[in-house]
């Protein structure tokens, strides 16, 4: 009887340090750093005087340090004109990259400028900056300061810098939205 009561007071021991080592080794990070980006809706695009509404549904991801600067995103747009009759192109695929920064404001409410610049400029792909008005949800709260954690929902605000000299983006319903995940180091 001693000796199965040392057996199970040593497996105790031994799983309690594993537990407790366990729990110091995976040491969580703030859930910043990497952001997976969706990005749905259209633009109304004009192109020399041919008007065209762009429907675009893309995915990508993005680096965001604690003050909120993006970098190192790469994003995949697909660009689908659905004009009728067939506008050319009618579809294209629009890889590039993408940085930008996050601001706090007032009530809750963050501003994204958000800067997109197409590898092949070409077709529907259009680099642009794109001003980004957005809601955020953060768990826990004690992360609400580090501007990595969370996610954000965001709408499209304002357009400039289209890179075409000849297309101008009118108007645009886009919805954006930025999900980050907990790393574990």
């Amino acid at each position: 009887m001693r000796k199965s009561v040392s057996i199970l007071a040593a497996g105790a021991v031994v799983a309690a340090m594993a537990g407790f080592g366990g729990t110091a080794m995976a040491r969580h990070s703030s859930p910043g750093g990497e952001f997976n980006l969706q990005v749905g809706g259209y633009e109304l695009i004009t192109n020399s005087d041919e008007q065209s509404r762009v429907d675009l549904k893309g995915r990508g991801t993005i680096l965001s340090d604690p003050t909120g600067a993006l970098t190192g995103g790469a994003l995949t747009i697909s660009a689908v004109n659905g004009a009728i009759p067939e506008a050319s192109p009618v579809h294209s695929v629009c890889t590039g990259t993408a940085t930008g920064q996050i601001k706090s404001g007032a009530n809750d409410i963050y501003t994204i400028s958000f800067d997109y610049t197409d590898g092949a400029n070409s077709g529907q792909c259009l680099s642009q900056t794109l001003a980004l008005t957005c809601t955020r949800a953060v768990f826990p709260p004690g992360l609400a300061s580090d501007l990595a954690a969370g996610s954000y929902g965001c709408v499209v605000s304002a357009v400039s810098g289209v890179s075409a000299s000849n297309e101008t983006v009118d108007a645009s319903s886009v919805a954006v939205h930025f999900g980050s995940h907990a790393a574990v180091q």
